[in-house]
């Protein structure tokens, strides 16, 4: 499993804030206004945030291990370097897919209006995110499924091993729940809006 580094997250995160600046200077400058979706992207990024810490906090007591040898945090002053690590990486999570919705969300010529339509939806990658990171978790846990990692060349006990694989799964669940849900979204109200709908029930 590819573990992209916090400040890679970061860039990726410019990357989509640069993209969404350069789109709008195609439009005339009375018609520029993506700057004003960045607070929608703050707010997004903090709930994302609050989540990854949560996760983190609960994912490092299952598997002090996967925090310490797979994401590399130094033992010294671990809880709170695990809740830095949640806090970036979620913030970074959530932006990034807010950034998605915005982009993928069709011009409205009302630009409250077309923010407000994404608000009812933000819930739901987090929701997905969380149901699936736990049901990968369960199944990895239950069914003892994969190992790809071994024994981390003996560092880890089998107990410790088992619980380092389904901690890994967790995360692997929370990003795939995550896109799976940000596609269907940004498909969704791209037909809602070509199909002259105002806004989502």
């Amino acid at each position: 499993m590819l573990a992209i580094p916090v400040p890679y997250r970061f860039l990726i995160l410019g990357i989509f804030i640069i993209t969404m600046l350069l789109w709008d200077l195609r439009h005339p400058p009375s018609q520029r206004y993506r700057w004003q979706e960045y607070p929608f992207i703050l707010g997004v990024g903090c709930v994302g945030a609050i989540v990854g810490v949560g996760n983190d906090l609960i994912t490092s007591w299952l598997s002090p291990e996967y925090f310490l040898y797979f994401k590399g945090l130094p033992a010294e002053l671990f809880l709170w370097n695990v809740i830095l690590l949640g806090s970036q990486a979620g913030f970074a999570a959530g932006a990034v897919g807010s950034g998605i919705l915005l982009l993928g969300r069709p011009v409205s010529q009302n630009r409250t209006h077309r923010i407000a339509t994404l608000v009812p939806w933000v819930k739901w990658p987090f929701v997905s995110a969380i149901a699936t990171g736990t049901l990968f978790g369960l199944f990895s846990h239950h069914l003892h499924w994969p190992q790809s990692f071994g024994d981390l060349d003996g560092l880890l006990e089998p107990n410790q091993a088992h619980w380092f694989h389904t901690v890994w799964m967790i995360h692997i669940g929370l990003y795939a729940g995550a896109v799976v849900s940000l596609c269907v979204i940004s498909i969704h109200l791209r037909y809602r809006v070509s199909r002259h709908l105002s806004d989502p029930p």
